[in-house]
């Protein structure tokens, strides 16, 4: 990897985790500079504008929910079922979380874009999910459970209880099950 690749890299990573810490809002590319130890200048030269810095964050972060996604679930049966809720707890703590939603509320379509999941991305989690639970393919819809993960870390990150959520995840697979 180049000097130039492993600097743009680390200007990612700073910019992702700043908007972790401080939220879209309060985010810009002075912090991000700061962060990554280097100029203002030259975080403009590898991505030119804010908003394609907050493109390639949103990317990042879609693809990285993504493959947290599918690993938890290639773990199969309960231990699948417990990893992926740890998954979904460990997005809401370190950020994660928070930021893919700060960044699909952008009022950036590109931005929105980048940090969307595609219907593939869900697929392939629903597909892995029918695998974990044994049920057979199209018993939930790749939308449903997108969006059943995506609210109980909303749930999370607005401080309910974490027991009470989890309550509420395994009452949704138990029903699953009970259905097929």
């Amino acid at each position: 990897m180049s000097k130039g690749t492993r600097r743009k890299r680390q200007i990612l990573v700073a910019a992702t985790e700043t908007l972790k810490t401080v939220g879209l809002s309060n985010w810009s590319i002075d912090l991000v500079a700061e962060k990554a130890n280097c100029s203002k200048g030259l975080v403009l030269y590898h991505f030119t504008t804010r908003e394609r810095l907050l493109v390639e964050v949103g990317t990042n972060l879609r693809q990285h929910h993504q493959g947290t996604l599918l690993n938890a679930l290639a773990k199969g049966g309960t231990e699948g079922l417990d990893a992926l809720w740890e998954a979904i707890e460990r997005g809401v703590q370190t950020g994660a979380t928070a930021a893919r939603t700060a960044l699909l509320v952008a009022p950036s379509r590109p931005i929105q874009r980048a940090v969307t999941r595609s219907d593939a991305d869900r697929f392939d989690v629903s597909h892995a999910m029918h695998r974990v639970l044994s049920l057979p393919r199209n018993t939930i819809s790749p939308l449903l459970l997108d969006s059943m993960i995506a609210g109980l870390a909303l749930l999370l990150g607005m401080g309910q209880p974490s027991r009470v959520v989890r309550d509420a995840y395994d009452d949704f697979f138990l029903l699953l099950l009970k259905r097929s």
